[in-house]
Formats: structure tokens, C-alpha cells, sequence
């Protein structure tokens, strides 16, 4: 049971840290873009594109498991908070089957999309030149994947009562 968790836990980590490293490479293409504009008038091609379509995508939906993994959404606890621990708890299990079953529906969606892509080359024309965009497509169903899978196994450590293994 911790095991499978710890697996998880790894996998969110292994994520996230690509999110974070997309953070520095945009942060870097960005200021190579500016300084060529400025110093040398002429900016990089497709700094916009890049910045969109790869690092956005990436820095807003790889994390997606970790903040789900340390109960980190948005969440307004005025009158729960009043009620019994067991109410409480059934109200939680409630909240992650509904995370579990928009989560793991959006991931399916979103990687029919994705493989709709793929099988079409997706790609975008930049000054002039074709670059390929399908892989963008795949992070989404990562993201949402990965936090319907830790949404599903908080839920197995509520209703079980045993340590889930997460971080």
C-alpha cells in the first residue's frame, strides 16, 4: 500500500520538476528574445509560440497531482468545518470521487485529443517555419491523470482507513 503510494508520490515529483524546469527554459527564452530585440534587432522566431504552446502548458498542468496530492486546491471550509469527524470524513470521500470522476474524464478527453493530433501531425507555421506542436497535447491528459490516480488512491486510504503512502 505505501509502496504504490511512494510510486506516485515519485511520479508527481518527477512532474513537477519538469513544470519547474520549463519555468527556468521560459524564463531564459524569454530574456534571449528581449536582448536580441534590443541589443541586436533582431528577436528569436516563435518566442511566442514556444511560451504558449510548450512551457505554459506544462507549467500549469504537470502540477496539477502535486496540489492535489498535498490538498492544496481552493477550498472554503466555513460550514464543514461546524460538522461531526464523521460527516466530515463522508463529505471528503464525497469531494474525491467527484475529483476522481472529472479528473479521469477530462485525462480521457483530453488524450483522444491528443492522439487526434498526433495521428495528424499537428504543427503550427511561425515566420515561416513548421513547428511541430502535437506533443503539447499529451501533457493534459498527464496532468489529469496523474491527479485522478491520486484522487482514486486517497479515497482507497479514507474508505480502507490505511496510509496511503503519499507525500
Amino acid at each position: 500500500m505505501k509502496a504504490i503510494g511512494k510510486a506516485i508520490s515519485w511520479l508527481i515529483t518527477g512532474l513537477s520538476s519538469v513544470a519547474g524546469i520549463m519555468v527556468v527554459l521560459l524564463v531564459c527564452h524569454v530574456t534571449i528574445d528581449v536582448a536580441m530585440r534590443f541589443v541586436f534587432e533582431t528577436p528569436l522566431n516563435a518566442t511566442i509560440l514556444y511560451v504558449s504552446a510548450f512551457y505554459m502548458v506544462a507549467i500549469a498542468f504537470l502540477p496539477l497531482a502535486a496540489v492535489e496530492e498535498k490538498d492544496s486546491h481552493i477550498a472554503v471550509e466555513l460550514l464543514v468545518e461546524r460538522f461531526p469527524t464523521r460527516v466530515q470524513s463522508v463529505i471528503a470521500v464525497f469531494a474525491s470521487l467527484i475529483t476522481f470522476i472529472v479528473t479521469a474524464t477530462v485525462a480521457v478527453r483530453t488524450g483522444q485529443e491528443a492522439m487526434a493530433k498526433y495521428a495528424t501531425g499537428s504543427y503550427s507555421i511561425e515566420a515561416g517555419g513548421k513547428i511541430i506542436t502535437w506533443p503539447t497535447y499529451f501533457v493534459l491528459p498527464l496532468g489529469f491523470g496523474l491527479m485522478a490516480l491520486v484522487a482514486l488512491w486517497k479515497i482507497y486510504g479514507m474508505v480502507t482507513g490505511r496510509e496511503t503512502g503519499l507525500c
